[in-house]
């Protein structure tokens, strides 16, 4: 393996980690409950919303890899 190639593997890896990274935070504030006002509730679900379409965007990216 000559170094561009390891450098390549080592991006690969750096990346697949970040990615995992990230899911799992996706993941948690996705599943945090909800504070108990109704306007911050709002605004809560508006989040959920985002990340949601944001892990779908990653994931749907992630195949095409």
């Amino acid at each position: 393996m000559n170094d561009h190639e390891e450098i390549e593997e080592i991006a690969k890896a750096l990346k697949m980690r970040l990615s995992g990274t990230h899911l799992a935070k996706v993941d948690h504030e996705l599943h945090k409950l909800l504070p108990a006002d109704s306007e911050d509730q709002a605004i809560e679900l508006e989040n959920q919303e985002a990340l949601e379409v944001n892990r779908k965007d990653r994931d749907y990216g992630n195949q095409s890899d």
